[in-house]
């Protein structure tokens, strides 16, 4: 097995680029490792979401916006931001292959949020605050990078190689084909600089925002598994932190009542 540290590992600032790499960037051993991993966490989820409907295509998620089973998913001030291109589909338009939308079940809407503050809050309390303080940020945001899938972009993305239900081939459903499940990035947030203009810091900033990104992130990443392994052990929650030695993010599918 390939011995890789991971980013929460590195000290403060010792983060690389090349450190953040997506899923299908891997080695074919790396990826075998990876996916096994998933496979163990997907055949738990199995259990809890087979009888569960899924949302093939736009018309059964416009249907299912109508009749109150999907509730729109704003950006939140002060909690989350969701990524190009999920943020600007509210009306759904175009073909069912262009991603996810911002829509979910009722009750995964709340555990969102409620996950969200409760992130917030523990990150506000702990050391990042400081760490925030040193790099001039005032205020962050965490990052959304998908909500709700049609099953046809479901099996887009597996086909393309990416991690994801469908990979191997299979034919288990992905919980967000059922609107109760959203991606949380852990490689990358919003924040705001002391301008007060908000921006993304991911892999792909500049180098001064990619150096406060590699200062933060250890601290952060610690901050949001200890968050949502809460969640995990007392039931709201299944999660799996997807690909946490590079570029990926948890995967969080809230459980039926």
């Amino acid at each position: 097995m390939t011995n890789i540290a991971p980013v929460e590992g590195y000290q403060k600032g010792e983060i690389q680029r090349e450190d953040l790499r997506y899923f299908h960037e891997m080695s074919g051993e790396e990826k075998a490792v990876e996916w096994e991993k998933t496979r163990d966490y997907l055949a738990k989820e199995a259990k809890y979401f087979e009888n569960t409907a899924v949302y093939p295509h736009l018309e059964a998620i416009d249907s299912g916006i109508n009749s109150g089973s999907l509730v729109p998913i704003h950006p939140s001030e002060g909690l989350y931001g969701i990524v190009s291109p999920i943020r600007n589909r509210y009306s759904l338009p175009g073909s069912d292959t262009e991603g996810s939308v911002p829509y979910l079940d009722p009750r995964a809407a709340t555990v969102l949020s409620d996950l969200s503050s409760d992130i917030k809050r523990s990150c506000e309390q702990s050391g990042i605050k400081e760490i925030l303080e040193s790099q001039e940020i005032l205020d962050f945001r965490i990052s959304l990078t998908s909500l709700t899938r049609t099953s046809a972009y479901q099996r887009i993305i597996a086909m393309q190689g990416r991690l994801a239900v469908g990979l191997d081939g299979g034919t288990q459903h992905s919980v967000h084909e059922m609107g109760l499940a959203f991606d949380i990035d852990h490689s990358g947030l919003y924040v705001t600089p002391q301008n007060g203009i908000e921006i993304a810091l991911n892999r792909d900033a500049g180098e001064a925002d990619f150096n406060r990104l590699a200062t933060i992130l250890p601290a952060y990443r610690k901050q949001l598994r200890n968050v949502i392994e809460t969640y995990q052990q007392n039931g709201t929650v299944l999660a799996l932190e997807e690909v946490p030695n590079g570029w990926g993010a948890w995967h969080v599918a809230v459980i039926p009542q």
